[in-house]
């Protein structure tokens, strides 16, 4: 019988990144640019643009940026070929655009990361 943290793994796989069908997962080259590794991967992400613009609309401030994305990556996918975790304020090039790592979430085998643009650039 499997624990609770490896039935959660396997429905990692089975369901949200359902690689073989590949049904919402996306292939997307990342690089870091500072702080984390310069070697640019191909890598399987979930793209959740819905949930980016709620966070951003609840934070409910005069100062909002819809310049950014968010997406989900298994954390070991990221730590496999980045070697760390990603933290605030570290650059990358996610599909070609630069971006700073405004949040992080490491939440049961998935990292929830959301980019945003820095100021003054257009990627």
């Amino acid at each position: 019988m499997r624990n609770f943290q490896q039935q959660a793994t396997a429905d990692l796989d089975a369901v949200f990144f359902n690689a073989p069908a590949m049904e919402f997962v996306e292939q997307r080259k990342i690089k870091g640019v500072k702080g984390i590794s310069s070697v640019e991967h191909i890598c399987n992400v979930v793209i959740d643009r819905e949930r980016y613009m709620e966070q951003r609309i609840s934070a409910r401030s005069d100062n909002v940026s819809l310049n950014g994305m968010l997406f989900f990556i298994k954390t070991d996918e990221w730590r496999d070929k980045f070697k760390r975790l990603p933290q605030i304020k570290d650059e990358l090039r996610f599909a070609g655009r630069h971006y700073l790592v405004d949040n992080i979430v490491n939440d049961m085998g998935m990292l929830e990361i959301t980019l945003e643009m820095p100021r003054g650039t257009g990627g």
